[in-house]
């Protein structure tokens, strides 16, 4: 029998002892530290913090380059001939 053959018969015809994605552990696991979930989740924020600026600042250093090309050309422009 396929493994694809075993998740789609259905629940009742499978044996008590044949679980999806439960493994003889999950009952046996270690509670999780709160030290290091709180550590990992500041290090996930400070990741997405990173990436985000890294996007966004030469972004907006774009944009102000393009806002400020105008003035900082007509100021170095010749004046007309009189």
């Amino acid at each position: 029998m396929t493994w694809i053959s075993e998740l789609t018969r259905p629940v009742s015809r499978r044996r008590p002892d044949q679980g999806l994605l439960v493994s003889s552990r999950s009952s046996q696991q270690k509670p999780e530290n709160k030290t290091l979930v709180a550590i990992l989740a500041a290090l996930q924020l400070s990741a997405i913090v990173v990436v985000w600026l890294l996007a966004i600042v030469p972004a907006g250093l774009l944009g102000l380059a393009v806002m400020a090309r105008k003035p900082v050309a007509a100021r170095f422009e010749k004046p007309p001939p009189r």
